[in-house]
């Protein structure tokens, strides 16, 4: 089949006329500009109207000429929590993951640059090798490689019960670094190369699964420090956040799925400088467990391959969760509002926020779930512009300060997406891809075309 998203041929001098360009810096839509791309960079931000300097441009360069007239400019979507090898799937319907097809519908969206924080970094770099040559469309990747989690914990435990089959069993023992002592730790350093960041499971799903030892995180907050990698951790509870903060993570891959963060822990966080991400998106998912019916957005729909739009349409494909389980997504799906709650109540503290999507997962695909969480991010109560530079600018801050991406900036990388119409005064544009480049090659969009 034809891929979702190809490169349409090599990077090719580009200049983008009349365009809106959102200022990621401010969280503002200014314009219109021209916005010439080369070598993979972005070359010029001019005022548009400058026909002189227009024409030059065309003239010496052969510039392909895009017309930007009523849309926005943006630097591409940064999502800091993906598994490009999970999959969209149901209970009971363990389907086999595809890396690049993940990787393909991140580029659809207009995802330029994710964080993996599970795959292994065998299959990473392999990704990576595909990516960077041009053979795969795909976002630039950060990784951690496998989580540490306890031997029977998160999410073995949850993967176990939602796809009970030998199969589903040998996936989720397959999934994490097991380790119960400081030896365990050791060993699977030792034996598992360590990604961008060390990721540790911290949470209990279903609640009363087993949580990873004090000795063993002792050991890899040691591990960590001394290889002068940060720890993110994967937390579900307020109890979870409290014993991250005694070891000393640098940052929150969730924030509590049925409870807002304390003051204290809110205080902490912000002077401690240890962002999070809501990923309120994941925990929706979830929540629709308890209906049975889960169905992704419009947006979503776009990148499923038609095998996983009949799973997802037909509630009848769901196998039923087991009484843990199902009383868990029943206790997630209860605290909706209480998420949104937590979200906003941690950015006006002066938290950082970050965006990330833990997708593809459930209903939630590649790239559709991070614009999901846009959206969620917004109904909690941040407003568009505040929600897209946390999405680019924040997120690009937090994994790497010195980066040339997350902006519209002379000389940086040209990892871009443009949409139809202004999404700080209209979020629903946000959604309304219309071109996405990545590293100045343009990213032609074929919608179902998997």
């Amino acid at each position: 089949m034809t891929a979702i998203a190809q490169y349409d041929g090599d990077s090719v001098p580009t200049l983008i006329t009349d365009v809106a360009v959102f200022e990621s810096a401010a969280g503002t839509v200014d314009g219109p500009f021209d916005v010439y791309l080369n070598d993979g960079k972005i070359t010029a931000v001019r005022a548009a109207g400058d026909m002189d300097w227009r024409a030059r441009t065309v003239l010496l360069d052969d510039a392909v000429l895009v017309d930007g007239g009523g849309r926005t400019l943006l630097p591409g979507l940064i999502d800091v929590h993906v598994h490009l090898g999970s999959m969209v799937a149901v209970p009971g319907k363990l389907r086999i993951p595809d890396p690049f097809d993940n990787a393909a519908a991140f580029a659809y969206c207009g995802v330029t640059t994710v964080v993996d924080l599970a795959t292994p970094m065998a299959e990473i770099a392999r990704l990576r090798r595909r990516i960077d040559s041009g053979r795969a469309v795909g976002p630039s990747i950060y990784a951690t490689g496998k989580p540490f989690s306890a031997p029977g914990g998160h999410p073995e435990s949850s993967v176990e019960r939602m796809f009970p089959s030998a199969i589903g069993r040998f996936a989720a023992r397959h999934m994490t670094n097991r380790v119960a002592t400081a030896e365990d730790v050791d060993e699977a350093l030792t034996t598992e190369p360590v990604g961008d960041a060390i990721k540790v499971m911290f949470d209990s799903i279903p609640p009363g699964s087993p949580e990873i030892s004090d000795e063993a995180l002792e050991r890899l907050t040691f591990a960590a420090s001394a290889l002068g990698k940060p720890v993110f951790a994967h937390v579900g509870r307020s109890e979870d956040v409290d014993r991250a903060l005694a070891h000393g993570v640098s940052a929150l891959m969730h924030l509590p799925y049925a409870a807002v963060l304390s003051p204290a822990q809110q205080a902490q966080l912000v002077a401690l400088f240890i962002p999070a991400a809501p990923t309120l998106a994941v925990w929706d998912a979830v929540g629709g467990l308890a209906s049975g019916h889960v169905y992704p957005t419009d947006l979503g729909r776009e990148v499923l391959t038609p095998r996983q739009e009949r799973d997802l349409a037909d509630p009848l494909a769901h196998a039923p969760l087991d009484d843990e389980m199902g009383a868990w997504a029943k206790d997630v799906a209860a605290h909706r509002s209480v998420r949104l709650a937590g979200a906003k109540s941690f950015a006006d503290a002066g938290g950082r926020v970050l965006v990330g999507s833990d997708t593809p997962f459930l209903s939630e695909p590649a790239g559709a779930g991070l614009h999901h969480e846009l959206d969620l991010l917004q109904e909690a109560g941040l407003t568009p512009g505040e929600v897209l530079r946390a999405a680019t600018w924040g997120n690009r801050t937090f994994l790497d300060p010195q980066g040339k991406f997350g902006a519209i900036v002379e000389g940086w990388q040209a990892d871009l997406l443009m949409v139809e119409g202004n999404p700080v005064v209209d979020p629903e544009a946000m959604h309304a891809v219309v071109d996405v480049w990545i590293d100045g090659r343009r990213v032609v969009r074929r919608p179902g075309g998997r």
